[in-house]
């Protein structure tokens, strides 16, 4: 009879630690928007927290991305209460005695590497250290967002009576280069 009691009560302790991972899986994401760029262009990019609702008074953001692409500011939304963004650890602090709503973080801007090849590259939103107001951790998933950089893959030149330009697979063209007179002419 104690053996059976001692399975129960070790099998309702292993159910109810189990509960709360399975709900914190359904609860407040962290979002970041999509976006597309050209190389060696900036490209900026919102984080959010969707789904979030109670009142929060402190939480830490912390953003990175693929190496294509580099962080060159990071501002916080208009949060209350004190608020630390550091560009260059990525992460933006905020803290607040009062819980308050909260729903835009940041706003993260990006250089693309002059580089990068035509591709996807992904940014990173990790939020961490929220609490409600009665000081209870508020879990929040980690968000992606994507960046479709544009690097021009220019074709073979094209020609008529007064120039020379190259078209990229985009459609794009080179700005129309007028021929040089001479035996070196295109």
């Amino acid at each position: 009879m104690k053996r059976l009691l001692s399975i129960l009560l070790v099998a309702t302790m292993m159910f109810t630690f189990m509960v709360p991972a399975a709900f914190a899986a359904g609860g407040p994401t962290a979002s970041v928007t999509s976006a597309s760029a050209k190389v060696g262009e900036t490209v900026t990019v919102t984080i959010s927290i969707n789904g979030l609702n109670e009142a929060v008074t402190n939480a830490e953001l912390k953003v990175s991305a693929d190496s294509a692409l580099t962080l060159i500011d990071l501002e916080p939304a208009n949060l209350p209460g004190s608020v630390i963004a550091n560009p260059t650890s990525g992460k933006v602090i905020f803290a607040h005695t009062d819980p308050v709503s909260v729903s835009t973080l940041a706003v993260a801007t990006f250089r693309v590497d002059a580089n990068a090849a035509s591709g996807d590259y992904y940014v990173y939103a990790t939020v961490s250290g929220m609490r409600n107001g009665q000081g209870q951790r508020v879990s929040v998933n980690s968000g992606v967002g994507k960046i479709t950089v544009h690097a021009h893959t220019w074709g073979d030149y094209s020609k008529d009576a007064s120039g020379h330009w190259q078209k990229c697979s985009c459609g794009e063209t080179t700005a129309k280069a007028p021929h040089i007179p001479g035996p070196a002419a295109t």
